[in-house]
C-alpha cells in the first residue's frame, strides 16, 4: 500500500525561488503548535525540505542531528534547488474531510481517536536538486495536526519513489536542544531512498509521529530495529521482547529460548516426558497408553491366549501378580482396573464363564471343565 497525498496542487501560496534560505513567515490563525514541550505561533517552511519554528533553517548542506537552537521537522532535508523544477506549496486548513483522514492516519500510530483542530500542509511537489537538476525529481509533504493538546507530525512521499538521493539527506525531528531527537531509518546514508516504501505505521511512505511532548516515542517494533526475534511490544521510550510459549527471554532481553519442560518438572508427564524445541511430548511405558489429556497413561486392555501351567504377567494399573494355570486351555484379559469388581473375562463355552475377582484375588476357571485352580494375590 502507497501512500496518498493530502492533496497536490499549487492553487496556494508558493515559496519564491531560492537556492538556500527561505525566510517566509507563516502566521497560523488565533493557535499554536506544541512542539517537544514547547509552544510555536509561527512555522517557518525553508526550500530544503524542512519546516523550522522559531526562525528560519536554511542550511544547504543538512547537519547531523542532534542539532542546538534550530527546533525542526524535515521531511526531506537535503539541497533542493526549484530553479529549474518544481514548487513548494502551503497552507492552514480546517477542511472536515482532510481533518477525517489526519485522524484516522494519527490512530493508525496511537491506537486512540484524536480529532485534529486544524492543519498545517507543506508540499515539495516535483522539486529538484542542487545544481539547477531537473531530470529527476522528488515529492514529499509534512502535515502538522493538532487538537490543542497534541500535535503530531505526518511525513509523505509520493509515488513510493525518492528519484534523487543528496549526501546526508535526513528526515526526523529535531527538539532543538541539542539532546533529543528522532531520525526516520536510513538518514544520512544511501538508504535514505528507502524512505519513500518504508513506514511507522504500516503504509509505505508514510511516518506519523507524536510531537507534542518533551521526547518523540519510535516504535522499535514495527521499524524491525529492536532486535526482538518473537514478540516486540513497544512502550512509549522503548520497547518490550517476550516470547512464545515455550520459550523464555535470554539474558539479552531480546532472543527466546526453548524451555524445557521436562527438566523443570513443568510438563505434566506421568511416565515419559520428551522436550521439543518450544514444546514437550508426554509417552507412556510398555503396557500403557496416553489418555486423552496427553499427560497421563492409562493401562492397555488387551488378551493372551496359553496352555497349561503357563505363567502370564498381569498388569493392573501399574502392579503386577503372577498366575499360574493348570487348565488345557484358557483365557486371560491383562489390564483391568482395581475398581471393576468381577468381571465376566470370556465365555469359553455355553456352560462355563471365565471370571477376574478384584481387587485382591484372581482367579482362572478352566474352560476344559476340570476344577484345578491356581490363586495368587497381587504382588503391589
Amino acid at each position: 500500500m502507497i501512500v496518498t497525498l493530502y492533496e497536490q496542487n499549487n492553487i496556494h501560496p508558493v515559496l519564491p525561488v531560492h537556492l538556500k534560505l527561505v525566510d517566509l513567515k507563516v502566521k497560523i490563525q488565533n493557535d499554536t503548535v506544541y512542539f517537544f514541550g514547547n509552544y510555536y505561533s509561527t512555522i517557518y517552511v525553508n526550500n530544503n525540505g524542512d519546516l523550522s519554528f522559531g526562525q528560519a533553517f536554511g542550511n544547504a548542506a543538512p547537519t547531523a542531528f542532534p542539532i542546538s537552537t534550530y527546533p525542526v521537522v524535515a521531511i526531506y532535508q537535503a539541497d533542493v534547488d526549484t530553479r529549474g523544477t518544481g514548487s513548494v506549496w502551503y497552507r492552514t486548513t480546517a477542511d472536515s474531510t482532510l481533518r477525517a483522514k489526519a485522524s484516522n492516519d494519527i490512530r493508525s500510530l496511537t491506537g486512540t481517536i484524536v480529532s485534529p483542530q486544524w492543519l498545517f500542509i507543506a508540499t515539495w511537489d516535483h522539486v529538484g536538486y542542487y545544481s539547477y537538476g531537473t531530470d529527476k525529481t522528488n515529492t514529499f509533504q509534512a502535515v502538522l495536526a493538532t487538537d490543542n493538546v497534541r500535535s503530531y507530525a505526518i511525513l509523505q512521499y509520493a509515488d513510493g519513489l525518492i528519484q534523487w538521493p543528496s549526501s546526508g539527506a535526513q528526515a526526523g525531528c529535531n527538539a532543538g536542544d541539542g539532546i533529543t531527537y528522532v531520525n526516520i531509518p536510513g538518514s544520512r546514508t544511501p538508504s535514505i531512498l528507502n524512505i519513500a516504501t518504508s513506514s511507522n505505521v504500516g503504509v509505505g511512505g508514510q511516518w506519523v509521529f507524536l510531537i507534542s511532548q518533551a521526547y518523540i516515542d519510535i516504535n522499535e517494533c514495527t521499524l524491525g530495529v529492536s532486535g526482538c526475534n518473537q514478540i516486540c511490544t513497544n512502550t512509549i521510550g522503548s520497547y518490550i521482547c517476550s516470547c512464545n510459549l515455550g520459550y523464555q527471554i535470554s539474558s539479552n532481553n531480546r532472543t527466546c529460548q526453548d524451555i524445557n519442560e521436562c527438566s523443570l518438572g513443568t510438563s505434566g508427564c506421568a511416565q515419559i516426558c520428551t522436550n521439543t524445541i518450544g514444546s514437550y511430548v508426554c509417552s507412556c511405558y510398555p503396557g500403557y497408553q496416553i489418555s486423552f489429556n496427553n499427560q497421563t497413561c492409562v493401562d492397555i486392555q488387551s488378551s493372551a491366549i496359553g496352555s497349561t501351567s503357563t505363567a502370564l504377567a498381569i498388569g493392573v494399573t501399574g502392579a503386577i501378580c503372577c498366575v499360574t494355570i493348570m487348565c488345557s486351555f484358557f483365557i486371560v484379559f491383562i489390564g483391568y482396573k482395581w475398581q471393576a469388581k468381577r468381571k465376566v473375562v470370556a465365555n469359553l463355552s455355553p456352560s462355563t464363564m471365565t471370571t477376574v475377582d478384584l481387587p485382591g484375588m484372581y482367579m482362572s476357571q478352566c474352560g476344559d471343565g476340570g476344577d484345578i485352580t491356581k490363586t495368587h494375590p497381587p504382588i503391589l
